[in-house]
């Protein structure tokens, strides 16, 4: 299973999202960051994007109120 780094904002407010060290993309919402998991091999109705196992927040941790 693929380690997912969400990165801090940038000055757009898009967060750079990596597994396994590979860039999938710039992320600006919820539904960009389930579509990633997605491409990372994991099922996007089950994923807990607050899981710390799965997903390392970096810069602001994740909220469930962004779910």
């Amino acid at each position: 299973m693929a380690r997912i780094i969400v990165a801090p904002p940038s000055l757009s407010g898009g967060r750079q999202v990596r597994a396994d060290g590979e860039i999938l993309g710039v992320g600006y919402d919820v539904r960009d960051l389930l579509e990633f998991c997605r491409r990372a091999g994991l099922n996007r109705d089950d994923t807990d994007l607050c899981d710390r196992a799965l997903i390392e927040w970096r810069g602001e941790s994740c909220s469930r109120s962004k779910q």
